[in-house]
């Protein structure tokens, strides 16, 4: 009876050490920024859009954008790719974006998928980033303009 337990055992351990059972662990990158909610959406809305990106859904309420399948096709290899992000108001100006990019390859006739890739999330946070300065910039322009309103001209001397 102790034999076949070790045999099942060591059966086991063989196909976990072989690779025929492994898992594949998921994660959501996520970043923090301090702006409103409006300006993170409407920054992720144009890096979408400048890069074509086929949007299914956009809920603006719940602050979920999917896009769909774009392939990527290579001299041997077919690949393709699409979002999942989810904007999320924490508070006052601090909104969380979290971007998950699934990947699927074509082999054999079948779509197999891929561990997704983290440099697709670090783009569109660069992009919101890059954003959400230029807006801070062109506020902040704007608040230092000097009023010409009540301006008299030169006084005389």
């Amino acid at each position: 009876m102790q034999k076949i337990r070790l045999i099942v055992v060591i059966f086991i351990l063989g196909l976990t050490a072989s690779g025929c059972v492994t898992a594949k662990i998921h994660y959501m990158p996520v970043k923090t920024f301090s702006a409103s909610y409006d300006n993170v959406w409407h920054a992720t809305m144009l890096y979408l859009d400048k890069q074509t990106e086929p949007i299914l859904t956009a809920d603006k309420n719940k602050g979920i954008i999917s896009t769909d399948w774009v392939n990527l096709k290579r001299l041997f290899k077919v690949k393709r790719y699409r979002y999942d992000i989810h904007i999320k108001k924490l508070g006052e100006n601090k909104i969380q974006v979290g971007v998950i990019s699934p990947q699927q390859s074509y082999s054999m006739g079948d779509w197999e998928p891929m561990l997704p890739q983290e440099k697709r999330a670090r783009h569109i946070f660069r992009a919101i980033r890059k954003k959400l300065k230029s807006v801070y910039r062109a506020k902040r322009k704007e608040s230092t303009k000097i009023s010409t309103n009540n301006f008299k001209g030169v006084s005389p001397r």
